[in-house]
């Protein structure tokens, strides 16, 4: 990197922003968080940022809404403070299944959270596995979005070995591009499930196309979360004559007794990252899980690049 960039973490996934600082051979920016007495976040920066690039990092997941606060006061006070650029680094970006509306009296989360951290000062940003291509129009500054599709291929096959009876599963229509990405960077085939939301945590799977008989199954999917999709999948291609079958999924949101149920589930493995932050004994017990620091840095550097070639962006966007 030409310049050295600063690199600033909230409180919520402190351990990814100290991995994160090593991959780029920084050290973490010089930030205060804490919460006053009747909860309220108070934050205050340590150092001068003026003519810096600044990355904030923060996964926002439960309680997100706290989060995400921290979030855009950490950034609004690093926009007050001149800098050159700022950018949101998401592992987690909370409300992305919100991306749209199922009946007309609801909102659009995802929307309404991507105005929120650019009004707080974001000129660009950083999120991982954005679950739905409408989310990255949601950014009207600069957006790197990552993928985990290579990630999760690479995973799988250091996890089998032998992938010659392997079959990629995507849980839905909108997984396809997710599931047939994975299913091409390993050369096997591709089977997709449709199903019918009839309200924001209940599925019931309608049919499927593709031929698992005899076949082992990955689904993939973008996170896992109550996993009552994925269990309900594995009884039901099970019951099609499937033989073992795993998981992949990007974020391990797992509410709920997610794990528990899980474990007594029929999938055998499941392959996940550090987006949000787990001990071991809060996963499922047969859980690989591989981090997605090394891309969140390489974006950071091509992010630093963007920004060392234009513009000043903060005065840009005021």
């Amino acid at each position: 990197m030409g310049t050295t960039p600063i690199l600033l973490t909230g409180t919520s996934h402190p351990t990814f922003a100290k991995q994160l600082a090593k991959e780029l051979g920084i050290s973490l920016g010089r930030l205060h968080v804490d919460r006053f007495e009747d909860g309220e976040i108070h934050v205050e920066l340590k150092e001068s940022v003026e003519g810096q690039h600044v990355f904030v990092v923060q996964s926002c997941y439960t309680p997100s809404a706290e989060y995400l606060l921290e979030l855009c006061l950490i950034l609004r006070a690093v926009r007050d403070n001149a800098p050159a650029s700022l950018t949101a680094v998401l592992p987690f970006m909370c409300y992305r299944r919100q991306e749209r509306k199922l009946t007309p009296g609801e909102a659009v989360g995802a929307e309404l959270v991507t105005q929120m951290i650019e009004i707080a000062g974001a000129t660009s940003s950083i999120a991982v596995d954005l679950h739905a291509t409408t989310n990255e129009t949601f950014f009207t500054g600069n957006l790197i979005h990552i993928p985990t599709w290579d990630l999760l291929a690479n995973a799988t096959r250091e996890l089998l070995g032998d992938i010659s009876n392997l079959t990629i599963v995507g849980p839905d229509e909108g997984s396809r591009n997710r599931a047939s990405s994975v299913a091409h960077r390993l050369d096997v085939p591709l089977a997709i499930m449709n199903k019918k939301r009839p309200n924001h945590d209940t599925v019931v799977i309608t049919d499927f196309a593709g031929d698992v008989e005899n076949r082992d199954l990955l689904l993939v999917d973008d996170e896992i979360c109550t996993a009552n999709t994925t269990i309900a999948a594995a009884k039901r291609l099970r019951k099609m004559g499937a033989n073992r079958i795993f998981l992949a999924a990007t974020h391990p949101v797992l509410t709920q007794s997610a794990a528990h149920d899980l474990n007594k589930s029929l999938v055998e493995h499941v392959i996940t990252t550090d987006t949000i932050p787990h001990t071991t004994s809060e996963l499922p017990e047969q859980t690989t899980v591989v981090s997605v620091v090394p891309l969140v840095a390489n974006a950071i550097r091509e992010q630093l690049y963007t920004s060392e070639h234009l513009p000043n962006a903060i005065e840009h966007a005021l």
